[in-house]
């Protein structure tokens, strides 16, 4: 089974199981235990559990930002971004990743898509993202084929990028 989500539960008030409410930022420790109980009541189920982290994002409409590259005939990097530029929010949800790593694997996309720190917004004249958070479905097939993506996922543990 994958679970995937931008994980903006950690970003906003929770209202727990007794009634109380958690306010926001919510602990990364307490959105991640939940989590974590997830997972081992799926894997109780039966199927294996991955993970799938948020897309990486500096904030902007990658997607928009690539059909201007198309429109005005900018240079193909015009959309790229630095790993140091990803949202704090993006980076608290990565935080996250980090823990529940300890429980199942975790699909972590800038590894995919940044895998020298320089996060590639179009790849070999593809559109890898969709918008701010998506990838597009051209970029997801892309990386299916070009990243082995799918079989990475399948593999036990933090997926390993060459």
């Amino acid at each position: 089974m994958v679970l995937s989500s931008p994980f903006g539960l950690i970003h906003n008030d929770v209202f727990t199981r007794d009634g109380e409410v958690e306010p926001a930022p919510v602990r990364l420790d307490f959105v991640a235990q939940a989590l974590i109980d997830t997972v081992r009541r799926i894997k109780a189920l039966g199927p294996s559990v991955t993970v799938v982290a948020p897309t990486p994002g500096d904030g902007r409409d990658i997607g928009r930002c690539l059909v201007r590259v198309r429109m005005f005939d900018l240079p193909d990097d015009n959309c790229d971004f630095s790993l140091d530029d990803l949202t704090g929010k993006i980076k608290r949800s990565y935080r996250l990743m980090d823990i529940i790593a300890r429980e199942a694997p975790v699909m972590r996309m800038e590894k995919l898509i940044c895998p020298d720190g320089r996060c590639r917004a179009m790849q070999d004249g593809v559109f890898i993202y969709r918008d701010a958070r998506h990838l597009s479905v051209e970029g997801a097939a892309y990386l299916a084929l070009k990243r082995a993506f799918v079989d990475r996922m399948l593999r036990p543990g933090e997926v390993p990028i060459r």
